[in-house]
């Protein structure tokens, strides 16, 4: 959690290289942790700050490592984790589209929608003011 704020901080004082940074903080993180899940955002927030740079490579490698751990985390608990997924998701497209993975970004906000949709079907109230914005 510290990762992501201090990633929010700098970028909300236009410090945006700030996240780059983190890339080696996340690599030891999981080294401590072992099998335990990093901080969920702070991969996203990270992919944030690095595209922010213009280092959308490590963007997009932020932006995978945000989905592979909420694919993860849905597998436990779908119903608190399939938002965050779709969200995740969503970033994913974004990043891929700026390095040219025009296919691949197609299919990352397909499953976003995807899983938008259903999450809309199931609870109307909650999610399809989302599914706009995805």
């Amino acid at each position: 959690m510290a990762l992501t704020n201090l990633s929010l901080r700098l970028g909300a004082l236009g410090r945006a290289d700030g996240g780059v940074s983190f890339a080696s903080d996340l690599d030891e993180a999981k080294v401590i942790r072992g099998s335990a899940l990093p901080d969920v955002a702070t991969p996203w927030a990270i992919s944030n700050r690095l595209a922010d740079v213009g280092d959308q490579q490590q963007g997009l490698t932020a932006s995978q490592m945000s989905v592979a751990i909420y694919r993860k985390l849905v597998q436990a608990d779908p119903t608190t984790f399939d938002p965050h997924l779709a969200r995740a998701l969503s970033n994913l497209s974004v990043r891929l589209g700026k390095v040219g993975q025009l296919e691949d970004a197609l299919t990352a906000i397909e499953e976003s929608v995807k899983i938008q949709r259903r999450l809309a079907r199931a609870n109307p109230a909650a999610h399809l003011p989302d599914l706009p914005a995805r």
